[in-house]
């Protein structure tokens, strides 16, 4: 549980640099009032990827130096636990609320970054599982509940298929 009083985005990113990646969080945020996100691609609090949700809002997008761009914005009905899962791969952005296709954006490339989680607002978000598989190459990391796992097989992209 993190206990959050921040007006202001907050990012908290870690591991290697990534082009292509799938995040995938399981989280609780009923006792939670802001914007909670999965981040990818951070180069820096200036700029990133991520896949954000707020209140019955999803929202698909880019931060480049403190600019907002979404790509896509979507509603959803959250309570309880919940898995979120963004997708980034050769500018094809994807964002997922319990394996359902919620925001869908095409936009440029963005360098390799960092992965991770951000907020802002107040109240408790509980994460039981935080999962990073870079699309690159197999295995990346496994972290649940703080503990990091090596070597483990990533978990099969779901949702959706199509072609451009």
């Amino acid at each position: 549980t993190i206990n959050v009083l921040s007006p202001e985005p907050f990012l908290l990113t870690f591991g290697p640099k990534l082009a292509n990646v799938q995040l995938v969080a399981k989280v609780n945020l009923d006792g939670f009032k802001g914007r909670f996100f999965l981040v990818h691609h951070a180069k820096n609090s200036s700029a990133y990827g991520f896949f954000a949700i707020e209140a019955n809002k999803t929202m698909m997008g880019q931060v480049k130096n403190d600019k907002i761009r979404y790509f896509d914005t979507g509603k959803v009905t959250t309570q309880g636990w919940m898995t979120l899962k963004a997708v980034s791969s050769s500018g094809h952005y994807r964002g997922y609320v319990n394996d359902k296709l919620a925001v869908h954006g095409h936009g440029s490339d963005l360098p390799a970054g960092t992965t991770g989680i951000g907020f802002s607002g107040s109240g408790n978000i509980q994460i039981s599982r935080l999962d990073v598989v870079s699309l690159d190459e197999t295995p990346m990391m496994n972290m649940k509940q703080g503990h990091m796992e090596q070597g483990k097989t990533p978990h099969e992209e779901s949702g959706e298929k199509h072609s451009h």
